[in-house]
């Protein structure tokens, strides 16, 4: 935090990059956390041709673990990313982890959908979200149904209101 900015995004983020073509899952978890903590000083024209083509790339991998560490440290990232970035770049590499085998990596995809809810596309939102979130709340995962009940009641003042009123009702009675 405290480097120049120049420093960090000339000198840092680069040799952060080129971790991630050597294969050493260690080295890139801790990677990770320290290439997103630093692409939040980029300003967004950086952060966009410098950090979304990786982060992208990252989160199409099929590694779990390297996955999780993409979407426990993306929260200030993604206040930051332009809406029709995470619609056209992150979105669907995000919600893959929806259907995830691994109870933990379902359930940091759900916190994550959140913080993207506000930026994604009406289609996005409404339809495929949504379809996300009903599935999830018949998981075998109690924690998971629960938080996905609460995640729905956040999104809901977003949802157009034809689609609030057919979901939210049957959506709580399940619950």
């Amino acid at each position: 935090t405290h480097l120049p900015n120049d420093f960090v995004a000339y000198k840092v983020i680069p040799s952060l990059i080129t971790m991630f073509q050597i294969p050493s899952a260690q080295d890139s978890l801790i990677g990770i956390k320290l290439l997103l903590t630093c692409a939040t000083r980029l300003d967004s024209e950086e952060l966009q041709t410098t950090i979304v083509p990786i982060l992208s790339s990252l989160l199409s991998k099929p590694d779990r673990a390297m996955r999780l560490a993409l979407l426990e440290s993306m929260p200030p990232l993604i206040e930051k990313l332009d809406p029709r970035i995470i619609q056209e770049k992150i979105y669907s590499h995000v919600a893959s982890g929806f259907t995830d085998a691994l109870p933990a990596l379902r359930e940091q995809t759900l916190k994550s959908s959140l913080l993207m809810a506000p930026k994604l596309s009406s289609r996005q939102l409404n339809g495929e979200l949504l379809r996300f979130y009903a599935r999830l709340q018949g998981d075998e995962q109690p924690g998971i149904r629960v938080n996905t009940t609460v995640c729905l009641g956040r999104v809901a003042k977003l949802l157009d209101e034809n689609t609030r009123t057919k979901v939210l009702g049957s959506a709580y009675i399940k619950a």
